[in-house]
């Protein structure tokens, strides 16, 4: 063959590639879509973990058992520090915890009283700061969790309170 007859084959083969790519493409494409459209609207998923390199969870956002969303952050050693979430009853809640797991910290908000607790080592709430019926209390507490010093400003005016280790008042202050 020679070489004219050559490179005219080529260029038709060429041009008919590019012809019947261009026209496939136009028959089997959907219609034009802007770039708005394009966006996904949202991912819908029950449960989404972040691994680290060595595939530990490290965070997970997720549903529990009755549907009620929560999300965890872990240490490296997969105890969970911090957890917030919707409890069951219906109370939003945040958690901060130590290396051991045990709840250190936590703020919880429902309907009747929104609520900063913070807790020792052996998980006993020693100091509390909440709204109660409209009314602010302030109390620090002792290893029992009854006995302490309780302050509360009443719709009738200032309290003070101290409470022995059954949790009966031994001395008030209006």
């Amino acid at each position: 063959m020679n070489s004219k007859l050559l490179t005219l084959m080529g260029a038709v083969a060429v041009l008919a590639g590019t012809v019947g790519g261009v026209v496939g493409a136009w028959i089997v494409s959907p219609e034009p879509v802007s770039a708005a459209a394009r966006r996904a609207s949202g991912v819908e998923t029950n449960e989404l973990r972040l691994v680290d390199l060595d595939g530990n969870v490290r965070a997970l956002m997720g549903l529990d058992s009755t549907g009620n969303p929560r999300l965890s952050f872990f240490d490296e050693s997969g105890t969970i520090r911090v957890w917030t979430g919707v409890t069951p009853e219906g109370i939003a809640m945040v958690n901060l915890r130590d290396a051991e797991g045990n709840s250190r910290m936590f703020v919880q908000v429902d309907e009747k009283s929104p609520l900063f607790s913070m807790r020792d080592s052996n998980d006993v709430g020693r100091v509390y700061l909440q709204v109660s019926s409209d009314e602010p209390l302030f109390n620090l507490r002792d290893e029992s969790d009854k006995g302490g010093v309780f302050v509360k400003v009443s719709k009738d005016g200032p309290v003070l309170w101290f409470a022995d280790e059954e949790g009966n008042t031994t001395y008030q202050q209006r």
